[in-house]
């Protein structure tokens, strides 16, 4: 059980650290998809939930 805490814990902490997609390198498919949810989370609570969306969305 310990192995799995820390594992979750490598996953969550990567994900948590990366400010944007041009950090993530050496990330896995589900790091990306964490990392992605925690930006727009961010987005969501500054701004709401349109603001986020259109502040992500490339131009």
């Amino acid at each position: 059980m310990t192995a799995f805490l820390d594992h979750a814990a490598a996953v969550w902490n990567r994900a948590a650290a990366a400010p944007d997609a041009g950090s993530r390198d050496g990330f896995g498919q589900g790091d990306d998809a964490l990392a992605d949810v925690l930006l727009l989370h961010g987005y969501a609570m500054g701004g709401g939930l349109l603001d986020a969306v259109g502040s992500l969305l490339p131009e």
